[in-house]
């Protein structure tokens, strides 16, 4: 098994392994945050509600590190696409 054959499956154009990747690498950066906050004294006040928006606030942070870094290397990906970065074609 390759790196094309875990590519080949796609959610709007985009392949799944790269936003799972994506996932696991917010989850991972988030939980580096939320456990070590870096001036925070009532650790205990926060709620689960805040701990999603975080998790979901990285996750759409690296989306836009990840559009960046395409554009930078002149890589033409689905997302940037979408948001009418490049000529890339979309699927229907």
């Amino acid at each position: 098994m390759d790196i094309a054959s875990l590519r080949k499956h796609r959610f709007y154009n985009m392949a799944i392994f790269d936003l799972v990747g994506t996932l696991i690498i917010a989850f991972i950066v988030h939980t580096i945050l939320w456990v070590y906050p870096l001036e925070m004294k009532n650790k205990e006040k926060r709620t689960y509600a805040q701990y999603f928006i975080s998790l979901l606030l990285i996750f759409i942070t690296s989306f836009g590190i990840g559009v960046i870094f395409h554009r930078i290397f002149k890589i033409q990906s689905a997302l940037s696409g979408y948001l009418g970065l490049n000529d890339m074609p979309t699927r229907k």
